[in-house]
């Protein structure tokens, strides 16, 4: 009679416990009581996005995980809450949804010390925070709340600097072997490297119709290069313009274009039906896997860069709504 009580409580500690290759995220959030959040991994551990539901401002998520990542916590106004998954582990949330930047998560030694470092700035400038991010993630580089920190406080800003290439090399250099930061410096280095006022980085390639195309060869006049893909719906539009600068300005413009197709016939097709054929084309099949497409950091299409005659990067990221006027301003 006294076995059976000690055996069902030992068989109830382990099922209370969380297995070896799962992670679970269990918590709470005042003032919301009911909501359907989304929880993602941005490298891409675990594909598309799962639903994270809160009830009654409690929560209990749990799914497979093989290896320690930086998950992204978003809510219905699109507030983000990142937060270091480990497997075996339970992640701890205590929150206030009208204060998510002030949220307790623990559970982990990694999430303790991202914890720690926001609630002790929490009352600091936005320069001072980034200043102190940028100290933590070279104190901590070998951690994964280094990797939250760089995505929080130098990857979701409008603008990007040099900084970010010191605190990715940091990273790199202590772990060498993790592929998300090896995902995300391919990400972003090329972008990074390539800013505006920098030179354009020396590249070899081939056009579709055979022809090489070599850095040196875009220097003489302004060049528009343009990174696009058929299956964009902005594309029709963006070979409008590209059509009309053409008319406008001939031989004084430049262009080169760089389609991110998996298939060269459905780029040359659409050239032909624009009437842009004349204009070099670089299509290898590969998509964003392409060697120029890394290099040159392109992280979306429609995406163009501006050059001047000197070989010089004067604009990136141009949007196609943007792109008539930019090259007028640069050819008056």
């Amino acid at each position: 009679m006294q076995k059976t009580p000690l055996l069902l409580l030992i068989l109830l500690l382990a099922s209370c416990g969380v297995a070896d290759d799962r992670v679970r995220i269990k918590g709470s959030f005042k003032n919301i009581k009911q909501a359907e959040c989304y929880i993602y991994s941005a490298e891409g551990v675990f594909a598309g996005v799962d639903t994270l539901k809160i009830e009654n401002g409690d929560f209990d998520y749990e799914r497979p995980l093989t290896k320690p990542t930086v998950l992204t916590l978003l809510f219905p106004n699109f507030s983000e809450l990142p937060i270091i998954a480990e497997p075996g582990k339970e992640i701890t949330v205590k929150g206030n949804a009208g204060h998510l930047q002030a949220t307790e998560i623990g559970g982990t030694k990694d999430n303790k010390l991202l914890t720690d470092f926001r609630l002790h700035n929490l009352k600091k400038s936005k320069s001072d925070v980034r200043m102190a991010a940028a100290q933590f993630i070279r104190d901590n580089a070998g951690t994964q709340a280094a990797i939250a920190a760089l995505k929080e406080y130098f990857l979701k800003v409008e603008s990007y600097d040099e900084t970010i290439l010191g605190l990715l090399d940091a990273i790199r250099k202590a772990q060498p072997g993790n592929a998300e930061v090896l995902r995300l410096d391919n990400y972003y280095r090329g972008m990074l490297v390539n800013t505006v006022g920098k030179p354009l980085p020396d590249f070899r390639a081939e056009t579709i119709d055979g022809r090489e195309v070599l850095t040196q060869q875009l220097k003489g006049k302004p060049t528009l290069i343009v990174c696009c893909a058929g299956w964009s719906n902005d594309t029709p539009n963006l070979f409008l313009k590209l059509r009309r600068l053409r008319n406008a300005y001939g031989e004084k413009l430049g262009m080169l274009i760089l389609s991110l197709d998996t298939d060269k016939q459905l780029i040359n097709k659409r050239l032909q039906t624009d009437t842009l054929q004349a204009v070099p084309t670089i299509c290898n099949g590969r998509a964003f896997a392409s060697p120029l497409v890394t290099l040159l950091g392109v992280r979306y299409v429609p995406s163009i860069m501006l050059v001047n005659a000197d070989g010089r990067i004067t604009a990136r990221d141009i949007t196609v709504k943007d792109l008539e006027e930019k090259v007028s301003n640069m050819l008056k």
